[in-house]
This record gives structure tokens, C-alpha cells and sequence, in this order.
């Protein structure tokens, strides 16, 4: 199955529980996507993916200041898994195919 899709996903962060969207799409031959919050919606240019699985740089703009980040995700039917990664924490996040 592809990684394409939208995926409803959480993540429990120093800030509390943050709910989520992210959409990965194929166009030409390379992936991009949307991560969408509550709060914002950032475009996605540099979706990698390998196999059942997908990664993406974002610099989210959040209460406590700007974080570059870099989410690692997998997927397995349609249940997703990965990590926010930060140069300080990482932050495990799962959701769901939608």
C-alpha cells in the first residue's frame, strides 16, 4: 500500500496533546504534502519516501518559539507511527488513515 493518503494523528508534546493532519500526495514523480494543525497549515517540499514509510523537514512556528523539526513516520495498513524530531526531544506521534 501506498504512503499517499491523509492521516489524522496525535502527538503528546511539553505542551500538552497536539492533534494533527498530515496529507502526502504524488505529483510528477516526487511527493509533497500539508501538515495541518488547529492553528496553522504549513506545505510540505521535501517528502522523502522509502518504502511503507515517510519523512519531512518543517519549521513550526509554536507558543514557546520556532522549532525546526523533522517528523519520521511509518505506515502499516492504515495505521501510522514515527517521531517528531528536535535538536532538544523527540516526540513519538501515531494516527490514523482518513
Amino acid at each position: 500500500m501506498s504512503v499517499e493518503g491523509k492521516y489524522s494523528a496525535s502527538a503528546e508534546t511539553p505542551m500538552g496533546k497536539r492533534e494533527f493532519e498530515i496529507e502526502i500526495t504524488a505529483e510528477g514523480g516526487k511527493f509533497t504534502g500539508t501538515l495541518k494543525s488547529a492553528e496553522r497549515s504549513y506545505k510540505l517540499d521535501e517528502v522523502k519516501v522509502e518504502g511503507n514509510g515517510f519523512s519531512f523537514p518543517v519549521h513550526l512556528y509554536t507558543s514557546m518559539g520556532d522549532i525546526d523539526a523533522t517528523y519520521k513516520c511509518t505506515v502499516d495498513g492504515d495505521t501510522l507511527n514515527g517521531d517528531i524530531l528536535t535538536s532538544y526531544m523527540n516526540v513519538p506521534l501515531k494516527g490514523q488513515r482518513i
